[in-house]
């Protein structure tokens, strides 16, 4: 899979995600009440980080046993399996779809799903992949992300990730929605007008996940040749399902209410 930008500093994933992942919270802060009235237009950006990653669980059996020599090579072995495994999947699925498909596959459906809304009013929307790297000379406008001369901008990043025991593959939605308003920004956390980034300012938070198995075979080693044999396949299935998930997930959040 050809890759648009390399990885690199925080700084960057957090201005190019619009934000989004650094303005989720541990709970959601959903709408507040009567506020579908105040909308008469809304934007929506939408990024997505295409390289899978990794969260791969050490095994410690040594430790739950007590310690010892024997379990100390178990763990070895165990940890060395489930990293060979793991690695070989990353390499597989990063190769399995192009960027721009995958991208579109995970985009898309958010998009029809918040265009069905009616009390959005969504107008423009944008679906691109995220910068983790500048180019030479360029200089970071940290404000750009969250501009918009819609009422409401909502923003969402995706990211893919293996889970801890190499079985199913997760992704994740970080949304947060930004007023353009004066009425709208009455029911943000705490508005300040200085601060454009501020989480505080938004008027809307959720993080949204879905885990998506991979099929078991009798063996881990069949599911693995399954996986080497029909990667782009089982990947673009995975994704189509998630990306519908996450989607209905979105629009269902945006639908909660709370008095402010």
């Amino acid at each position: 899979m050809l890759r648009y930008f390399k990885r690199a500093a925080l700084l960057l994933v957090i201005v190019f995600t619009g934000v989004g992942c650094v303005s989720v919270a541990e709970n959601p802060y959903y709408l507040g009440q009567g506020v579908d009235a105040e909308i008469s237009s809304s934007e929506l950006k939408v990024t997505v980080d295409p390289e899978v990653t990794k969260d791969f669980v050490t095994s410690n059996t040594t430790a739950a046993a007590g310690g010892g020599l024997l379990f100390a090579l178990i763990d070895a072995s165990v940890n060395n399996s489930r990293q060979n495994a793991g690695e070989k999947l990353l390499a597989d699925f990063n190769t399995a779809l192009d960027d721009d498909e995958l991208i579109d596959i995970l985009g898309s459906p958010l998009v029809e799903a918040l265009t069905s809304v009616e009390w959005l009013n969504l107008g423009a929307t944008s679906v691109k992949p995220i910068r983790t790297e500048l180019e030479e000379g360029e200089k970071i406008d940290v404000n750009a992300s969250i501009e918009s001369d819609a009422d409401l901008l909502l923003l969402v990043s995706y990211r893919i990730e293996f889970n801890k025991t190499v079985d199913a593959v997760q992704v994740f939605a970080n949304i947060s929605g930004y007023p353009h308003k004066d009425t709208l920004q009455a029911y943000a956390q705490k508005y300040n007008a200085e601060k454009p980034l501020d989480p505080f300012n938004t008027i809307f938070l959720d993080s949204l996940s879905v885990s998506m198995p991979l099929d078991a075979k009798e063996s881990k080693e069949e599911t693995l040749a399954d996986l080497a044999e029909n990667e782009a396949a089982v990947f673009k299935r995975l994704m189509v399902t998630a990306a519908e998930t996450l989607a209905e997930k979105a629009k269902q959040s945006l639908g909660q209410r709370t008095l402010r």
